[in-house]
C-alpha cells in the first residue's frame, strides 16, 4: 500500500508536488494520496479511546483511539514513555547504531515518490541528517500486538516540539526489528496535534525538521527573483579569480586524490560534522588580523580584502592547491564569523545590508564543493558509468546542494533571495576553476584571461636597495640578488636561488635611530627538528610572508603570532640562511 502524510496543513496534489521535485530536485514536504485522514476504504465505526494522564508527564494528553474492528479491547493496551537512557543521544546517532532507521526513509521516499514525499537518492541522507528526535520514544504494548484495522495514536505537538505541518516524521519498529514509516500520518498544526496510524504495536518515534516544501523556490523562480539577484551581483568572478591565480605566483594545481567524497563535505558544509582542514587557517586569519591592525591605526581601509584576494593570499599558503585554498577560504571565514577582526577586512560582496558573514562562506563553500562536484565527475567518466556507481553522491549537483542548503539547513529562500543567488554564483566559480584554472601554467592564464602582470600588487623599491647573496658577492639591484620577492608587496611571496634554508627572519630596520636601538622582528621561521634524529630539516623556496606554521618549517620562540603587513616608505631587511652559507637584502618599498 502506498504511504500517505494525511491532513497536513499544506498538503498539495501528488501531480503538483512531483511536477515541483522533478523541477528543483529537492527535499519535499508535499502531503500524499488524497489527504484523508481514514485509510483507504475506511469508514466512520465506534471506537475506544484512552489517554495518557499526568503519570507519563512527556506524552501527557496523548491518545490511543481503537476502533471496534481492530480485534483487541482497548484496555489491554498502554503506552508508555520510552527510558531516556535506551535511545541514543541523537538521531543522527541513533542511525549510525541503526542503518536500518535510513533504509526505512529510503523505502518511504520510494513509495511515495509520485507524490514527492522526500527525493529518494539523496533526501534521506539530508534528512535524517538534519532530523533531531521529536520527543521521547513512545512504547505501544503489549510489544508485537497486531490489529485487524489500524489504531490511531495522537500526541500533542507540544510534547513533540513539531511547529511545521510538514516537519514530523514517525519511524515505528517492525515486528522483526528493523523499522518503517507507518503508512498514514499526519500532523495538525492548528489543532495542535500529530496522529500516525499502526497496525501493530512496537516502538514509536517521532522525528521533527525532517521535511521542507519546495512551492518557494518554484514560486520564487517563477517569478523571476532569483535571476533578478544573480543579475545585480558581480559578473566577473571568474576572470578576477584566474587573475588572483596567477597573481598568486603559484601553478594551480590539487592534489586531487585527496579531495574527500562528496558525502563527507555535504556533512562538513551543511552540519558541521567530520573536519575538512587544510591546516593553513590559522595563518590566513593571521593575515587577515595583521590588516585589521594596521586599518585600526589609520593605515589601511576596513572590508578591502576582495574575495580574490583571499583566495590567493590562501592559494599562496597552499602552495597553489586550489582545493585547499578554498577550503581555507571557507573554514577562516566560517570559523570566524563572529570575530570583526576578520569579518570586518573582508568586502561587502552581496551589497544589499543583508547577511555579508553568512553570504561570504557560503561562496567559498559552495565553490570548494562544485570543484570537487567536477573532479567526481571526471574521474566518473573516466572509470565508466559502472564504476561510477562506486562515487557515492557524485550525481548530486552544486546548484541542487545549495536550493538544499537555503531552503532546509539554513532557513528558507523566500526570505534571503540573495544568499541563494551568492550560493549559485559560488557553485558556477568552482566548476570554472576546475575545468579553466586548474593545471595551467601562468603563461596559459594570462593567455586565455588576458592578464597583465601589471595588473598583479609588484613588488617596487626605491634607490635604497643592497644584498649580500650566498657566494658573498654583493647585490646593489633586485635583479643581481639571490633572495627574491615576489606578488603582494604587503604580504609578499619571498624565494632564493640557492639550497634549502634553515633560518629565515624580515626585520623592520625604520626606527633605528643609532647604538642600543634594536630593529623590529616581523616575521621568523626555522628548519623542523627531525623527531627521531634530532637534526634540523631544512625548507624549501619559497616561503609566504606570515605563514609561520606549516608542517614545513616552525616559529622561532620569540617571533610575533601575526606578521604585521609591509608598508611604503619604511626600511626592511630579509635574511637567510642555509646550512651553508646566507643572504640577505636591506630595501625600501616605494
Amino acid at each position: 500500500m502506498a504511504r500517505r502524510q494525511a491532513g497536513t496543513a499544506q498538503t498539495v496534489s501528488g501531480s503538483a508536488c512531483a511536477a515541483m521535485v522533478a523541477a528543483v530536485l529537492w527535499l519535499s514536504g508535499c502531503g500524499g494520496g488524497s489527504g484523508e485522514s481514514a485509510p483507504d476504504g475506511g469508514s466512520a465505526t465506534a471506537s475506544e479511546t484512552i489517554e495518557v494522564g499526568a503519570e507519563q508527564p512527556a506524552i501527557a494528553g496523548t491518545t490511543l483511539s481503537v476502533p471496534s474492528g481492530a480485534g483487541v479491547s482497548a484496555g489491554s493496551l498502554s503506552v508508555e514513555t520510552q527510558p531516556a537512557g535506551e535511545r541514543a543521544a541523537t538521531a543522527q546517532a541513533a542511525v549510525e547504531a541503526e542503518p536500518a532507521i535510513h533504509m526505512a526513509v529510503v523505502e518511504y521516499a520510494l513509495d511515495t515518490i509520485d507524490e514527492g514525499g522526500i527525493h529518494p537518492l539523496y533526501g534521506p541522507v539530508l534528512a535524517l541528517g538534519q532530523a533531531e528526535f521529536a520527543g521521547p520514544g513512545i512504547e505501544l504494548g503489549p510489544s508485537g500486538t497486531r490489529f485487524a484495522q489500524p489504531v490511531t495514536l495522537t500526541v500533542p505537538l507540544s510534547a513533540l516540539g513539531v511547529t511545521d505541518p510538514a516537519g514530523g516524521l514517525p519511524l515505528l519498529r517492525s515486528e522483526s526489528g528493523a523499522w518503517e514509516v507507518p503508512a498514514t500520518f499526519s500532523v495538525d498544526a492548528a489543532g495542535g496535534t500529530a496522529s500516525v496510524e499502526v497496525t501493530h504495536f512496537s516502538l514509536l518515534q517521532w522525528l521533527r525538521n525532517a521535511f521542507v516544501a519546495p512551492q518557494q523556490t518554484v514560486a520564487i523562480y517563477a517569478t523571476g527573483a532569483v535571476q533578478a539577484t544573480l543579475a545585480r551581483l558581480r559578473q566577473d568572478n571568474l576572470q578576477r579569480f584566474a587573475q588572483a591565480t596567477y597573481c598568486s605566483g603559484a601553478a594551480p594545481s590539487t592534489d586531487l586524490d585527496g579531495i574527500p567524497s562528496l558525502p563527507d563535505l555535504l556533512d562538513y558544509l551543511g552540519f558541521e560534522r567530520g573536519a575538512v582542514r587544510s591546516g593553513q587557517e590559522d595563518a590566513l586569519k593571521g593575515w587577515i588580523q595583521a590588516q585589521h591592525t594596521e586599518a585600526r591605526a589609520g593605515r589601511g581601509a576596513f572590508n578591502s580584502i576582495t574575495l580574490e584576494g583571499l583566495y590567493e593570499h590562501a592559494l599562496q599558503l597552499n602552495g597553489g592547491d586550489v582545493f585547499k585554498a578554498l577550503v581555507t577560504a571557507h573554514n577562516t571565514l566560517r570559523d570566524n564569523r563572529n570575530l570583526g577582526s576578520v569579518q570586518d577586512m573582508v568586502e561587502n560582496y552581496r551589497g544589499d545590508g543583508g547577511d555579508e558573514r553568512g553570504a561570504r562562506y557560503h561562496f567559498f563553500g559552495m565553490a570548494l564543493y562544485s570543484y570537487a562536484y567536477e573532479h567526481f565527475q571526471a574521474k566518473a567518466e573516466r572509470l565508466g558509468y559502472a564504476g561510477a556507481q562506486l562515487l557515492i553522491g557524485s550525481t548530486m549537483k552544486p546548484e541542487t546542494v545549495a536550493t538544499i542548503e537555503e531552503g532546509i539547513v539554513s532557513g528558507d529562500i523566500v526570505s534571503d533571495i540573495t544568499e541563494y543567488a551568492v550560493d549559485l554564483q559560488g557553485a558556477k566559480l568552482g566548476r570554472a576553476l576546475f575545468s579553466q584554472i586548474e593545471g595551467q601554467t601562468p603563461e596559459a592564464l594570462a593567455s586565455a584571461f588576458g592578464i597583465d602582470a601589471e595588473q598583479c600588487g609588484s613588488i617596487v623599491f626605491t634607490g635604497v636597495f643592497s644584498g649580500l647573496n650566498f657566494d658573498g658577492s654583493v647585490a646593489l639591484s633586485p635583479d643581481e640578488a639571490d633572495i627574491q620577492l615576489s606578488g603582494d608587496p604587503e604580504q609578499p611571496t619571498i624565494s632564493w636561488n640557492g639550497p634549502p634554508a634553515t633560518a629565515l627572519a624580515v626585520l623592520d630596520l625604520t626606527d633605528i635611530s643609532g647604538p642600543g636601538v634594536n630593529p623590529v622582528q616581523l616575521f621568523c621561521i626555522r628548519a623542523r627538528e627531525d623527531a627521531v634524529s634530532g637534526t634540523d630539516i631544512p625548507f624549501a623556496s619559497p616561503v609566504a610572508y606570515g605563514n609561520a606554521n606549516t608542517t614545513a618549517f616552525a616559529p622561532c620562540s620569540d617571533a610575533p603570532a601575526i606578521a604585521a603587513p609591509l608598508q611604503s616608505g619604511r626600511t626592511y631587511q630579509v635574511s637567510l640562511g642555509t646550512e651553508q652559507a646566507s643572504a640577505t637584502i636591506v630595501f625600501v618599498l616605494d
